[in-house]
């Protein structure tokens, strides 16, 4: 294998106990291996089989220099998105399409170059990966899962946009554009990010989001929304805001100071706005007197 990329896979596959042989070697038989996959034995029988082990005993009999992409390399990067744990692995191979194939894999071909090793395992890196996938998502989905980058790495928009301009020819790249161009890094939360889809795609004005408020130049309130005219506030509640102690009692008593300052306080749940965005869109409607 060539260095130091390939290198490095074979050293992750020591790690997990992984190494090609033929089922006739005697010394393989000798020590009871468990088969991963054709060609490729776990010398530690006692270690359970995962998804890591399933990535790099497809790697061991791809050709030198392919990596995990895709689905495969999102889940090894553990990113916030909707992501089907039974879809074949994924991967990308260098060059151009040819003969090479792989049970229960989705290859694709083309250049392998930027890689990075989510879990000590060669991947298309977190720009390429994420605009592969946003390509495949819906539009929600898909902003989700680029502000989730960004709270990680607010940079990552310039990296996503180099990428996207690297390889004008990909598939989705209208959606991809639209998603990018909305996105943003002040999203702190999944829940944040779809609420701020559905002001979009019901046509309500932008609010600020974060938006700080005073009282007599002292600090009341961050809020996750705020219409300044209306002098409306929307928040959105997870079900982990409250889990510290006295964290309810202290957002009630926010809550009451806001509402004496004139402001009008509407929160919805993850279940108000994605099972049931009718009634939100018509609440905040209401509340902005349209």
């Amino acid at each position: 294998m060539d260095p130091p990329h390939d290198r490095i896979l074979l050293a992750t596959a020591c790690r997990l106990g992984l190494t090609r042989a033929a089922s006739s070697d005697s010394e393989i038989r000798r020590l009871r291996p468990r088969r991963v996959r054709r060609g490729v034995y776990c010398l530690h029988p006692n270690l359970r089989p995962g998804f890591i082990e399933s990535v790099v005993a497809a790697l061991l009999v791809l050709p030198p220099g392919t990596v995990a992409a895709g689905v495969t390399a999102a889940r090894l990067w553990g990113f916030d998105v909707p992501i089907d744990t039974g879809a074949p692995l994924e991967f990308l191979v260098p060059g151009k399409r040819n003969r090479v194939k792989l049970t229960d894999a989705v290859l694709r071909f083309g250049q392998v170059d930027d890689i990075e090793r989510p879990q000590g395992v060669p991947s298309t890196n977190r720009a390429r990966t994420m605009i592969d996938l946003v390509g495949r998502l819906r539009f929600d989905d898909a902003v989700t899962l680029v502000e989730a980058g960004l709270r990680r790495d607010p940079g990552l928009t310039v990296q996503m946009k180099h990428e996207q301009d690297r390889r004008p020819n990909r598939r989705g790249r209208a959606l991809i554009a639209s998603v990018l161009d909305f996105a943003d890094s002040l999203s702190e939360s999944p829940l944040e990010s779809r609420a701020r889809i559905l002001w979009h795609e019901a046509r309500l004005p932008a609010p600020t989001q974060q938006a700080v408020i005073r009282s007599n130049g002292s600090f009341v309130a961050r809020v996750d929304f705020l219409w300044d005219e209306a002098r409306l506030i929307v928040e959105v509640d997870g079900l982990a805001k409250y889990d510290e102690p006295g964290a309810l009692a202290a957002e009630k008593r926010r809550q009451n100071e806001l509402v004496s300052l004139g402001y009008t306080v509407l929160r919805f749940t993850w279940a108000d706005v994605v099972g049931n965005p009718e009634y939100v869109v018509a609440q905040v409607r209401a509340a902005l007197a349209m």
